[in-house]
């Protein structure tokens, strides 16, 4: 049931009107949806195993009146020989189980004025195909809604395991004619049951939350702002994509602009990112007061160091760096820019002139990007390095005797930022940031794109 669940997520897509442009968007292709399938057909045909088949009863006039039930009807084995997903415009993805063959057990009773019998037997079915039709949508509330759409079923062959029970209704009926009687059910109650198991999946794919908590400052509100839609090669899945401060949950002074996804139509997958949902992570994390450093003491030793008699000689060094506001990130095509504004402040004291100083200096910089993403050993891993474009800074102190230090300083922060701070920062770009896959799904073959106003990542599916 999950992994029919996770599937029927994946292939949520393409709108039928636009009243809101998003901030993240899916892309999944009918390369993907090839995929889905190889994993699909064997999920379905568990499915089919698992199904609770109602009772079958009636009775008939065959030389006099013949009334018969069939129950505990099970499914035993059941085997698709071939299958296909397709996208169905405006509406959703069609399973078209085109040959299957299965083998039924089950428990007749016969009561006809020569005999009365009661009889387990089985029935071969072939040649057996079904075509399912899932509409997809979204509640008012943004969250996805799944429902039947339609369902036909067509067994082309009934084989009859003969016994007491059978052998008296295969006299009554003409030659040929119970085997035809009892394809003619079968189909009349497979979409029955169809309909039940989709009402489970229904269920779980509707009340499917649309927030989730990213960590402990973070969370995440991915619901659907637009209407599902499909078209014959691909589906669109538009999200809100917006982050939020747990503690802190305000909308944006800012909306999204529109982007459209580059030719994606050789990978399964592809993710587009916007610049809003990233600002967005930026202004949450902002205001979870989540973007603050505390240096080490070695850091703020190498700060100090070119301080005339102090480097030596510092005792009870402290040392932090906050952002003063949101970092503000800006996509264009191969290139990736972050305006920073932040504070450092600085407290030491000289150990032999028992003096202490502080010092506040304010920052304003711009630095480049340069991204990439590879899978590996079940993680997917961000690499990349960064480049400052541009560094300003400011010195201050309330001790206006520290004046005549000011110059020094803020050399010796400048030389801290160039060369320590984002030799760390690359190093830890280059040495990779892992997340771990998704219990349910593998990515590999990963591609990284900054184009404008949004990033796109092209994926393949390892398996479901």
């Amino acid at each position: 049931m999950s992994k029919i669940s996770c599937f029927v997520l994946l292939v949520m897509g393409l709108a039928f009107s636009h009243c809101a442009n998003p901030g993240m968007q899916l892309r999944i292709s009918d390369k993907g949806l090839n995929h889905a399938n190889k994993v699909l057909k064997k999920v379905v045909e568990n499915q089919v195993k698992a199904l609770s088949l109602p009772n079958i009863s009636g009775e008939e006039d065959i030389k006099g009146k013949l009334t018969y039930e069939v129950s505990k009807i099970k499914v035993e084995e059941y085997q698709i020989i071939d299958s296909s997903l397709t996208f169905v415009p405006n509406v959703g993805v069609q399973m078209n189980i085109i040959n299957s063959k299965a083998i039924v057990d089950s428990t007749w009773s016969v009561k006809h004025w020569v005999i009365k019998a009661t009889e387990k037997t089985a029935i071969e079915i072939s040649g057996a195909s079904i075509v399912v039709v899932f509409k997809i949508s979204k509640t008012d509330t943004g969250s996805p809604l799944l429902s039947l759409h339609s369902c036909h079923a067509d067994i082309q062959k009934v084989s009859i395991k003969s016994n007491k029970a059978i052998k008296l209704m295969q006299e009554k009926f003409e030659k040929g004619k119970l085997e035809d009687y009892v394809r003619e059910l079968l189909n009349s109650k497979i979409c029955s049951a169809v309909t039940e198991e989709s009402k489970k999946w229904a269920d779980f794919v509707n009340a499917f939350p649309v927030q989730h908590e990213i960590d402990q400052y973070t969370e995440i509100d991915y619901q659907l702002v637009n209407p599902p839609v499909f078209t014959d090669r691909y589906a669109d899945v538009e999200m809100k994509g917006t982050f939020y401060a747990l503690n802190h949950r305000t909308e944006p002074a800012f909306a999204p602009k529109p982007f459209t996804f580059s030719d994606a139509k050789d990978f399964m997958l592809a993710c587009g990112v916007s610049d809003y949902a990233l600002n967005t992570l930026s202004e949450a994390y902002f205001s979870a007061n989540a973007l603050k450093i505390t240096f080490t003491e070695e850091q703020i030793n190498h700060v100090l160091k070119e301080l005339y008699g102090v480097s030596q000689n510092v005792s009870e060094a402290r040392g932090s760096l906050r952002a003063t506001k949101a970092p503000v990130v800006t996509l264009k095509p191969q290139n990736m820019t972050v305006e920073l504004a932040g504070q450092i402040k600085i407290a030491f004291k000289e150990a032999e002139k028992h003096t202490s100083s502080e010092f506040t200096v304010d920052i304003a910089s711009s630095i480049s990007a340069n991204m990439s993403i590879s899978e590996e050993n079940s993680k997917v891993t961000i690499t990349g390095d960064l480049t400052l474009n541009s560094l300003a800074l400011q010195v201050t102190s309330e001790d206006k005797t520290q004046a005549s230090k000011f110059a020094e300083v803020e050399k010796s922060v400048k030389s801290f930022i160039e060369t320590q701070f984002m030799a760390q920062l690359n190093g830890e770009l280059k040495h990779g940031i892992s997340f771990s896959n998704p219990n349910f799904i593998i990515l590999n073959n990963l591609h990284f794109y900054t184009h404008e106003g949004f990033i796109q990542i092209n994926t393949d599916i390892g398996r479901l």
